[in-house]
């Protein structure tokens, strides 16, 4: 499971049910490296340095190549970009944040 980005609500709740649903992975993003063990204290297992390695690159470094069954983005615009080449094949993602993506203006119809 991936929720990019430390310190949002949204991924700091759903890593909370990640882990407690058994989760093998629970990865975030940052960065900032002093953020790493604030994530590690909030439940997530593996986060990756944005500022030293793609967000897709570090997903599939940490699952064998495999990436992420599970992606949920609570920030959009780049991030979610990034995001989707972190998903797996087949996998899901969701998104709070979708304002921004692809040059879009808040407001934007997303349909």
């Amino acid at each position: 499971m991936l929720a990019p980005a430390i310190g949002g609500s949204v991924g700091n709740a759903v890593t909370q049910l990640a882990r407690a649903m058994g989760a093998k992975h629970t990865i975030s993003s940052t960065t900032n490296h002093t953020k790493s063990e604030q994530a590690k204290a909030l439940g997530f297992n593996e986060v990756i340095a944005t500022s030293v390695e793609k967000l897709g690159d570090g997903v599939r470094r940490i699952t064998g190549g495999y990436g992420a069954d599970i992606v949920i983005d609570g920030v959009g615009g780049e991030v979610l970009s990034e995001a989707l080449g972190a998903l797996a094949f087949d996998g899901s993602l969701t998104t709070a944040r979708f304002c921004g993506v692809c040059g879009m203006d808040r407001g934007a119809p997303a349909n």
